[in-house]
């Protein structure tokens, strides 16, 4: 009877150790001392087993690891590469990681790479895009034919504050209406930061794309493993 119970434990034993390996992506929250570190509050860690597609450089998306529900907002903090993906037999030369949703697949980490085989990055900040237009200006003048004002709000341009001529000198944040007295043919300058977050109104899946480049499968990978860290913050918090 003992040694019946002894085979039973066992088996219950084996069975949980498969589930565990099969299952080895997670999210979870980050302990309280970790999240004032690094100002992120959770953590997604995947592993090279959780990689599946058997097809030669062929795209597999993660949808299932993490739903953000609604009324949070989730802000992309960093990704850590703890082990590069590789090994075995693989002939893999490229892995590119993105992390974002079904309407922006980089919307929280750009294209990374992750492959051994490949120049791996082991740290990326999340995802910040700086953004610029030009313009060029034309001959402003009133009806008299003399050159006339305009003014610039709440944008950020390249100023000459003291003569108050556009140029590539200085860079101005304008809070208030600027006045200008452009020159003909000067190009006029505005930027913008758009940072990797967003406020989710419906449960909404988080993605992860693994985009390799060679002959083998992303199921071919014997090791590799990249945590990504992320703010997610819930609109009760403020109350």
């Amino acid at each position: 009877m003992r040694f019946e119970n002894l085979k039973i434990g066992i088996t219950v034993l084996a069975v949980t150790m498969l589930t565990m390996m099969s299952q080895a992506a997670t999210y979870r929250q980050l302990p309280e001392q970790t999240k004032a570190a690094l100002g992120a509050t959770h953590i997604v860690t995947i592993e090279y087993s959780d990689l599946t597609e058997t097809n030669a450089s062929t795209a597999q998306s993660l949808t299932n690891i993490v739903s953000i529900p609604a009324k949070r907002g989730v802000q992309g903090i960093c990704a850590v590469l703890t082990q590069p993906f590789g090994g075995g037999t693989t002939n893999i030369t490229s892995i590119a990681l993105k992390v974002g949703d079904g309407t922006d697949d980089d919307l929280y980490l750009s294209s990374t790479e992750i492959a051994e085989n490949a120049t791996e990055e082991y740290f990326k900040w999340g995802n910040w895009t700086f953004n610029s237009a030009s313009t060029t200006i034309a001959a402003w003048t009133n009806a008299t034919g003399s050159a006339t004002k305009t003014y610039l709000t709440n944008s950020w341009t390249y100023l000459n504050a003291s003569s108050n001529v556009v140029t590539n000198s200085i860079v101005y944040m304008s809070d208030v209406s600027v006045a200008l007295t452009p020159e003909t043919g000067t190009a006029l300058h505005s930027y913008s930061v758009s940072q990797g977050n967003y406020v989710y109104t419906n449960t909404t899946p988080l993605k992860f794309t693994f985009t390799p480049t060679g002959i083998s499968g992303l199921s071919t990978l014997t090791n590799g493993e990249v945590k990504i860290y992320l703010r997610v913050l819930d609109q009760g918090i403020f109350k």
